[in-house]
């Protein structure tokens, strides 16, 4: 679904000093329901995936605190290069918008 709605499925990597947290702990801290729980390890399960494996962060990850940041290619993970060149300018009220609405 990502992939259709958001141009792809993408993943960060991040500097060790962003506290993340195993996806169960993500589950149980933001008080997810059990049936959108469920249905991200079915998709898991299908691509191969498994959510033990998973880390998330509880909160933003600013940009400066990326390592890197890599694509979905259906069957394998590919490394974006120039992240400078993707990144949009977060402070632009054009954006600020858009995301809030």
């Amino acid at each position: 679904m990502t992939d259709l709605l958001c141009d792809g499925l993408f993943r960060i990597s991040v500097r060790a000093s962003v506290g993340v947290v195993t996806w169960g702990q993500y589950c149980h801290e933001m008080n997810l329901a059990s049936r959108n729980i469920e249905a991200c390890r079915r998709v898991a399960a299908i691509e191969g995936s498994h959510p033990g494996r998973w880390l998330a962060c509880l909160g933003e990850v600013e940009a400066s605190e990326w390592l890197s940041v890599e694509r979905w290619y259906g069957h394998h993970w590919g490394v974006i290069e120039g992240l400078t060149e993707i990144l949009p300018d977060w402070s632009e009220p054009a954006f600020q918008l858009q995301a809030a609405g």
